[in-house]
């Protein structure tokens, strides 16, 4: 096993909410995070059915860190 990412954090309750957060992406959303693609987040999120750059209206509830 190789780590390909990490991030750092202060508390223990945002690392936590961080790995569950990630837990819950689709593969390529993922790899995106891997690639450092931050762009291309959003456009890759399971519950998006809009087209990209299409404002959906609604609140994510992204954490701060959220790229």
């Amino acid at each position: 096993m190789v780590l390909v990412y990490a991030e750092e954090f202060d508390r223990v309750d945002e690392a936590y909410f961080r790995e569950k957060q990630v837990q819950g992406w689709s593969r390529q959303k993922k790899e995106a995070l891997i690639a450092l693609r931050g762009e291309d987040l959003p456009h890759l999120s399971k519950n998006r059915s809009a087209p990209p750059g299409a404002s959906t209206g609604s609140a994510t509830g992204s954490h701060p860190r959220d790229p």
